[in-house]
C-alpha cells in the first residue's frame, strides 16, 4: 500500500473511532440515571481493587511458609451435601537414589502441603470477616476471600497421585514464572482438549533436613501459555538444588543466533 494510502486509512479509522466515542457520550448523556449506575459500578470495582490491592502488598512474600496457618482440611457441608478433603491432607514422600558412577545415595525427605487455592476461586465481591462461619469460603494466607470451586475441587483428586510421581519422573517439572515450579496434565473434555496445571513452592525449611512442597494453586486451562511449559526442570535437581548439595546452575549469556 502506498504511505499515502495508508495515511488515508488510519485518518479514517481515528474519524470513525471518534465518531463512535461521541455516540457513546451523547447516549449516556441523554440518560443521567444510566450515567450515574454507570459511575457508581466504576467507583464500586475501584475500591474493591484497591482493598484486594492493600491486602496483597502488605501481606509477607512467602506468607504461606508459615505451617501455623496450614490448613487441617477438615469436611465441611457444601451445599447441603457432606463433603470431605481428605485426600488435601499434608504428606511425606521422599526423593530417593542409589549410589551410581562414583555419586553417593541420595535421600530427601519432602513434606507436601496444599493450599485453598486448589478448590477455591477468587471472591473480591466478599469481605473475609463476613465468611468465617460459611462452609463455602476459605480465607487464604494473605488475606484474600476465596470461595469454592465444585471443577477444582474435582480436579484436586488426582492432585496427590500427580505429586508423588515427581520424584520417579513420571510427571515433568518446569520452571514457574514467579519464583515457583510447576506441572503440567493434559486431557480432554468433551472433546476439547485442556490442561491442569498444578502451580508449587519448594522450599528447605530452616535448620531442618527435608524440603516442603507448597502447592500454590491448580486450574484447568483449556489454552494454557506454551512459555509455562519451556523450561523444564528435572524435579530430583531441583530438589538437591534447595537441599544445597550441589550450587545452582547459572544461566549463561544468551546465543542470539539461537531462536
Amino acid at each position: 500500500m502506498h504511505v499515502g494510502a495508508a495515511h488515508a486509512v488510519v485518518e479514517r479509522e481515528n474519524i470513525d473511532a471518534a465518531h463512535s466515542f461521541r455516540s457513546i457520550i451523547q447516549g449516556m448523556a441523554s440518560s443521567p440515571r444510566r450515567l450515574q449506575r454507570m459511575m457508581f459500578s466504576c467507583a464500586q470495582c475501584m475500591r474493591l481493587f484497591e482493598m484486594s490491592a492493600r491486602t496483597w502488598m502488605s501481606a509477607p512474600k512467602y506468607r504461606w511458609r508459615d505451617s501455623a496457618g496450614w490448613l487441617r482440611w477438615e469436611p465441611r457441608a457444601i451445599e447441603g451435601k457432606d463433603t470431605s478433603f481428605e485426600h488435601l491432607r499434608e504428606f511425606d514422600m521422599v526423593l530417593s537414589r542409589p549410589a551410581y558412577a562414583g555419586f553417593p545415595s541420595l535421600r530427601v525427605p519432602i513434606r507436601v502441603v496444599f493450599d485453598c487455592h486448589v478448590v477455591t476461586e477468587a471472591d473480591l465481591t466478599t469481605r473475609a470477616e463476613s465468611v468465617s462461619h460459611n462452609p463455602l469460603y476459605w480465607v487464604d494466607s494473605g488475606g484474600a476471600c476465596r470461595k469454592f470451586d465444585s471443577r477444582r475441587y474435582a480436579c484436586s483428586h488426582d492432585l496427590p497421585e500427580l505429586i508423588r510421581k515427581l520424584p520417579g519422573g513420571q510427571t515433568k517439572c518446569y520452571v514457574g514464572g514467579n519464583d515457583n515450579y510447576l506441572v503440567c496434565q493434559r486431557g480432554a473434555s468433551e472433546g476439547r482438549v485442556e490442561f491442569y496445571q498444578v502451580y508449587f513452592d519448594l522450599y528447605r525449611p530452616r535448620d531442618e533436613d527435608r524440603l516442603v512442597m507448597y502447592v500454590q494453586s491448580a486450574y484447568i486451562k483449556d489454552v494454557p501459555n506454551a512459555a509455562d511449559r519451556k523450561h523444564e526442570k528435572v524435579f530430583a535437581t531441583a530438589c538437591i538444588e534447595k537441599m544445597g548439595m550441589i550450587a545452582k546452575k547459572l544461566k549463561g549469556p544468551r546465543n542470539k543466533s539461537r531462536k
